[in-house]
């Protein structure tokens, strides 16, 4: 057995494409546990003894038809999907242990986390932010950490707006600019801009190599 796979008879030898490359290799046939004596397969082996192949593909519709059982139950258990309390909890959790996340490398890999009950239950979350921070204000609004070296954890969240965020944070946030390391305000007046300008474009959300190109200057008709 291969995993679900069981190998019926061997079927002969054929080209098949390995690494970019075409290569002669056993073909074995195939049954798959759940279906078996209804479906046969033919596979090539060295699929089989390094594991690429494990099922006639049904152990990947498996996860997805739990998955989509996952996030229905989630739905059902609170119906606020979507909602942005929803997406500061699904946001805070992304950027702090999902390594593919954009800002990733400013959260998770620094070691800011999330509380571990905040990260496994949303209702968890919600309830404290509920009862100690309040509702979301709404659009512009987001949640920050009261102090920056510490993770997502009670007692050390709030609503700010975006704007006062960037302000709170730009003689706290470090950035290389130049070849130097130094704070947003510092590379600001470095890059002859006043640092409520670069404020201004962080809390837009302005990509990162954006922040400090220069002002164009308004062209006066005439």
């Amino acid at each position: 057995m291969f995993g679900r796979l069981k190998v019926v008879w061997p079927l002969g030898w054929a080209r098949y494409s390995t690494d970019k490359r075409l290569s002669r290799h056993a073909l074995v046939v195939c049954t798959c546990k759940p279906r078996e004596e209804r479906v046969m397969f033919a596979v090539p082996l060295c699929r089989l003894r390094t594991s690429h192949n494990t099922s006639c593909g049904c152990i990947r519709l498996e996860q997805m038809e739990r998955g989509r059982a996952r996030r229905a139950a989630i739905k059902r258990h609170h119906g606020e999907s979507k909602t942005p309390m929803w997406n500061t909890w699904m946001e805070m959790r992304r950027r702090c242990h999902q390594q593919g996340h954009k800002d990733y490398r400013y959260y998770g890999a620094k070691g800011i986390t999330v509380w571990a009950p905040w990260r496994a239950s949303y209702p968890v979350f919600r309830d404290w932010m509920l009862e100690h921070c309040g509702q979301h204000p709404g659009p512009g609004w987001e949640i920050d950490r009261i102090d920056p070296r510490q993770g997502y954890q009670p007692g050390n969240v709030r609503w700010l707006t975006r704007t006062d965020n960037a302000r709170r944070h730009s003689n706290s946030r470090w950035v290389t600019f130049q070849g130097q390391q130094m704070t947003v305000s510092q590379a600001a007046v470095a890059a002859g801009l006043p640092p409520s300008t670069v404020i201004t474009r962080i809390a837009k959300g302005w990509p990162r190599e954006s922040w400090f190109t220069p002002a164009r200057k308004r062209q006066r008709p005439g």
